[in-house]
C-alpha cells in the first residue's frame, strides 16, 4: 500500500479561482490591492487555502499573472519571418502593457533572483519567450530571410530587451506599435539581401 501523503490534498478548482481572482485584483488595484483577505473573499475560499498553496501576496500576485500569460503565438503557414517575429513580439508587448503586468515587472526586479518565483518567471516568460523568437529567426535563416552569420543570442537581446527596460526603467510606456519598431528598427541588420 503506497504511503499517504500528508494533509488534504490540493483542489484545483479553488487554486483556479484563487489565481483567477488574484489577476483581477492585480489588474483592478496593482499589487498594493492583491492581499490575502482580498484574494480569499472574491475567490470564496479560507485564507489558510491560499497560503496552501503561496507563501505570500507577492508570490500568489506573481503567480496570477503567469497563470494568466500566453505568449504563444502560432505563425500562420508561409507567413514571412518578419511578421512572425513582429506578431509573436506584440504578444509580449501587450501582456507586460497591462497593470498586471507592469506591476509583475516591478515584482521581479525587487525579488531575489535565486528564489523559486524569481526562477519560474524567468523560464516561464522571459526565457519561453526568447525561445519562440530563437525558433522564428532560425526559421528565417533556414528559409534564406535573415543573413546566417549573426549572432543569434545578442540579436534576441537586441529584440527583447527594450521591452523590459522600459518597464523597468518606467521612461517611457509600452504602446500598440513598440513591437513593430523594434522590429523595423532592427531589420535592417537582419533582413538577408538576396
Amino acid at each position: 500500500m503506497p504511503p499517504k501523503s500528508p494533509g488534504r490534498p490540493r483542489s484545483k478548482r479553488a487554486q483556479s479561482a484563487i489565481l483567477s481572482n488574484a489577476y483581477a485584483l492585480l489588474e483592478e488595484r496593482g499589487l498594493a490591492g492583491v492581499t490575502i483577505e482580498a484574494v480569499a473573499e472574491r475567490a470564496g475560499v479560507g485564507k489558510p487555502t491560499i497560503y496552501r498553496y503561496w507563501a505570500n501576496a507577492r508570490e500568489l500576485a506573481m503567480a496570477a499573472f503567469m497563470d494568466q500569460t500566453e505568449l504563444n503565438v502560432e505563425a500562420a503557414e508561409h507567413e514571412p519571418t518578419i511578421t512572425s517575429l513582429k506578431n509573436q513580439l506584440q504578444r509580449v508587448v501587450s501582456r507586460f502593457a497591462t497593470t498586471a503586468g507592469r506591476q509583475s515587472a516591478v515584482l521581479m526586479a525587487s525579488a531575489d533572483a535565486d528564489s523559486e518565483l524569481s526562477k519560474a518567471f524567468r523560464n516561464q516568460i522571459i526565457l519561453k519567450s526568447r525561445e519562440q523568437g530563437r525558433n522564428i529567426l532560425q526559421r528565417g535563416m533556414a528559409e534564406g530571410e535573415i543573413r546566417t552569420d549573426l549572432p543569434v543570442e545578442t540579436l534576441l537581446d537586441m529584440i527583447y530587451g527594450p521591452i523590459f527596460y522600459r518597464l523597468l526603467a518606467g521612461h517611457a510606456p509600452l504602446h500598440d506599435t513598440f513591437a513593430e519598431e523594434i522590429i523595423n528598427l532592427t531589420l535592417s541588420s537582419i533582413a538577408s539581401c538576396r
